[in-house]
Formats: C-alpha cells, structure tokens, sequence
C-alpha cells in the first residue's frame, strides 16, 4: 500500500515538473519569436524612412519624391 502511494506522489512530480519546464520553454520561443519580429518591424522602419529598396518606388515603378 505504501509503495503503491509513493509510486503515485513520484508521478505527480513527474508530471509536475514537465509541464513546469515545458512552461518554461514556451515562454522562452514566445520571447524569442517577439524580439525577432520587433527587429524585423525595426529595419522596416528605417527602411521606409530612408526610402530604401521597394520603399523609394511608387507602383508603377517611378521614385518617390
């Protein structure tokens, strides 16, 4: 009978601690994938500002004044 509950007290932790780091690790590529995009919404930016590349032109090709 003891065996059996300590055998249950183990599981749970078990289980426990795998949804803690697996909680963990979700929080880590959430903030990965929004550093990412916010340094791809920032060159972005600067590309508009400076007019660069695909910015400068107008849909029929011509530059921006």
């Amino acid at each position: 009978m003891v065996n059996g509950a300590l055998d249950l007290v183990d599981e749970g932790s078990y289980v426990s601690d795998t949804f803690f780091y697996l909680s963990v690790l979700t929080v880590i590529v959430t903030l990965l994938i929004c550093f990412a995009i916010g340094v791809w919404s920032f060159v972005e930016f600067i590309l508009i500002l400076m007019r660069n590349g695909r910015y400068g032109l107008d849909a029929q090709g011509r530059p921006l004044r």
